[in-house]
């Protein structure tokens, strides 16, 4: 596997471009939490699929479609900057990778853990530029979504739409977070009614709990789905 960082938009993204990659080969975009967590997700995929791993500083504004209200006193308020986000991913960030490395990908994957899951839901809705979606314990609390949910259709329909969580998420003694398998529950079934394969699986353990793991759990179901 080769390691590829580049600075893109004053962003810097690694490429992970196993050796039986091919320039068609599928990409998946994911915004690990650190370098260790995006090395150990690239050690679990197939060999044959490019990683492109870029962090995010900002979650609580990058990842949010609308401005909400703080999850914890010492947090940061919800910024709704995901409008912003998705832009700049798929008109500049994306596109330049692509260039840069060669890649004319035959499907583009976008992974997201927590609120990035929240905003590869919500990149769904608002773009076909990713044809596989996977929200791993996506924040589907988050203040309005189920509202937008249940008035709103994908702008294209992807080809494959991945949903997980963990079994003591709804556990949270914060009754924000603790709405999140019930409302994870509903918006799977309002994709259930679309042409398109995704299921939901429930892990054991909590929010933080093997988040690399998951990830590449999700990535092999996308890849196996359509």
């Amino acid at each position: 596997m080769t390691r590829n960082t580049l600075t893109l938009q004053n962003r810097q993204l690694t490429a992970y471009l196993p050796a039986r990659h091919r320039p068609d080969s599928p990409t998946l975009l994911v915004f690990p939490d650190s370098p260790a967590e995006a090395d150990a997700l690239a050690a679990l995929l197939p060999d044959y699929i490019a990683l492109l791993a870029l962090p995010e500083a900002h979650w609580e504004h990058a990842f949010t479609p609308w401005r909400a209200p703080k999850l914890f006193a010492k947090g940061a308020d919800f910024g709704g900057g995901a409008d912003e986000t998705l832009r700049q991913l798929t008109e500049q960030i994306l596109p330049e990778a692509e260039r840069e490395l060669g890649l004319q990908p035959q499907w583009r994957g976008l992974l997201g853990y927590s609120l990035a899951g929240l905003f590869a839901l919500y990149a769904a809705y608002c773009s076909g530029y990713f044809q596989r979606i996977a929200s791993v314990s996506g924040s589907l609390w988050f203040d309005g979504w189920s509202d937008f949910v249940a008035t709103h259709t994908p702008a294209t329909l992807p080809q494959a739409v991945y949903f997980s969580l963990g079994d003591k998420e709804a556990q949270s003694r914060n009754p924000r977070m603790a709405a999140v398998q019930t409302a994870t529950e509903a918006v799977f079934a309002r994709w259930q009614q679309y042409a398109c394969p995704t299921t939901l699986e429930i892990n054991a353990g909590g929010h933080f709990d093997n988040v690399p793991q998951r990830l590449a759990q999700a990535a092999r179901w996308l890849i196996e789905a359509a």
